[in-house]
């Protein structure tokens, strides 16, 4: 209920941040790649209401590279040693990157898209760009030519019941399936699951891959995790 009301009646965080048209934005992100479709992507825009030329820079760890290379207008800088849920020192991991704070006019270290872009539902539509060299990542994997079931079975996090198939679940649905090709997708390649129909490609596909494939191989995406289905829609 407070946040509720902080967001229809107390003054914009991030309007208030960039009330003075600041020219070089940094942004600290160590987050979840669903985010940035669905929240930074509008945090951005509205940056660039205030002043269209802005230079904005995200500080992103590594599994985000790829991610962040799809969206439009930014540049990244990497933290090698950031992982994912451990707070950090935005200026501390500037000077160790051989970087300056100085270097911009405005710092965000912890951006928080659900309060400062509330506005932007039914109103913005976000837009990833999408490289079509990537289209042609997917035939290094052996996989069919009739268009497959593509199922995200493991997330990188598991902070809510449903945000990974349970293996009995799981089991049941390719059963239900059956004559038709399954690519399965995610990080974690346990359990095993094996049939003429079943193509079993968790943990051996990156980001670029994994959309590659769902975009050129199959008609239909199955995946409790927003980062791949906001991504692959976005």
């Amino acid at each position: 209920m407070f946040r509720k009301f902080t967001r229809l009646f107390m003054p914009n965080r991030l309007d208030w941040l960039c009330r003075r048209r600041p020219k070089k934005v940094l942004l600290g992100w160590n987050r979840g790649l669903g985010d940035i479709p669905l929240g930074l992507f509008a945090i951005v825009h509205r940056i660039k209401t205030f002043n269209p030329d802005a230079e904005i820079t995200f500080l992103i760890r590594q599994n985000l590279q790829e991610g962040f290379s799809l969206f439009p207008e930014v540049k990244i800088l990497v933290a090698p040693n950031w992982k994912r849920g451990e707070e950090y020192d935005i200026k501390e991991t500037l000077r160790s990157l051989g970087k300056s704070s100085d270097e911009f006019d405005l710092i965000i270290p912890y951006p928080k898209p659900a309060d400062w872009v509330y506005w932007q539902y039914g109103k913005l539509t976000p837009k990833l760009a999408w490289n079509c060299e990537y289209d042609a990542l997917w035939k290094k994997f052996q996989l069919p030519e009739e268009k497959a079931i593509a199922v995200h079975v493991h997330a990188e996090t598991d902070y809510a019941l449903w945000r990974n198939w349970p293996e009995g679940r799981l089991r049941e649905f390719l059963e239900l399936v059956q004559g038709s090709p399954v690519i399965l997708l995610g990080l974690n390649n346990s359990p095993h699951f094996s049939g003429a129909e079943i193509f079993d490609l968790r943990g051996k596909t990156s980001l670029l891959e994994t959309l590659s494939i769902i975009k050129n191989c199959c008609r239909v995406l199955i995946a409790p995790d927003s980062g791949i289905l906001s991504t692959i829609y976005s």
